[in-house]
């Protein structure tokens, strides 16, 4: 946007800031180092997602709601919980979108 005392050339940039929808990700962070890439291997994704999943307040009453449907306390379940909550997860929250559509002519 141009303003009355810039000339043609000289714009005034305003950068408005990204709302984040999930908390986990709107933590304040600074960079660490040297910038380098490292793809994930299929293990390191699985529990990098599981880790984002059960650290995101938004996501606490689903995996709450995980525990007690299969009567686990979350000191003796992480195995479980890696293995099986990403995709109860997904389930849940796709449940919803599916019934919608089912009713449609």
């Amino acid at each position: 946007m141009l303003t009355p005392q810039s000339s043609r050339n000289e714009v005034d940039i305003q950068i408005e800031s990204l709302t984040t929808t999930l908390s986990v990700f709107d933590q304040p962070s600074r960079h660490s180092g040297r910038e380098s890439t490292h793809w994930l291997s299929d293990e390191e994704l699985r529990s990098a997602h599981v880790h984002v999943l059960i650290n995101c307040n938004e996501v606490e009453p689903y995996l709450q709601s995980f525990l007690h449907t299969y009567q686990l306390s979350e000191s003796n379940s992480s195995t479980y919980i890696h293995a099986n909550f990403p995709l109860w997860f997904r389930q849940k929250v796709r449940l919803p979108i599916i019934l919608t559509h089912s009713f449609l002519p």
